[in-house]
């Protein structure tokens, strides 16, 4: 037996991404605009708004902690594994610290030194949220890159 609805497979599933995206085409979205980071075995992870416009994270993120012996405010790195390099010209202490569950910093790798080896390797959770504490230090820059898998 054969059905006819009077609608192509692709015109209803046009109809259907229309409500489900909150009428776009309209420009009326329904929903709140969010970026979302999402990862699947085996998939290159990706940076989403909205559910949509998804684009490919850079397989090498790196996020710029401080620059000229300024540190930045707290950023978020996507996880995994991270490689932590700093520079300056006189030391004092450059402290790596990851936001906890409580929402105070806590250091996860301190330096009075510069990195002789390429620099340090951390492991981060999702999402996590990091920053740089400087105490004593003239001229740094700091990086956090993260290692592709």
């Amino acid at each position: 037996m054969r059905m006819r609805t009077g609608l192509s497979v692709a015109a209803g599933l046009l109809l259907l991404s229309g409500v489900l995206l909150g009428h776009a085409a309209h420009g009326q979205s329904t929903f709140p605009t969010v970026a979302t980071r999402v990862r699947a075995p085996g998939v290159v992870p990706l940076t989403c708004r909205d559910g949509r416009d998804c684009q490919p994270i850079a397989a090498q993120e790196v996020l710029v902690l401080v620059s000229a012996n300024a540190a930045t405010a707290a950023q978020t790195a996507f996880g995994g594994d991270y490689i932590f390099a700093q520079v300056c010209t006189a030391y004092g202490t450059v402290a790596l610290q990851v936001q906890g569950p409580d929402g105070g910093f806590q250091t996860i790798s301190s330096k009075a030194a510069s990195d002789t080896a390429g620099g340090t390797q951390v492991r981060l959770g999702a999402s996590a949220s990091v920053r740089v504490q400087l105490s004593g230090t003239i001229g740094c820059a700091a990086t956090l890159s993260r290692v592709p898998n």
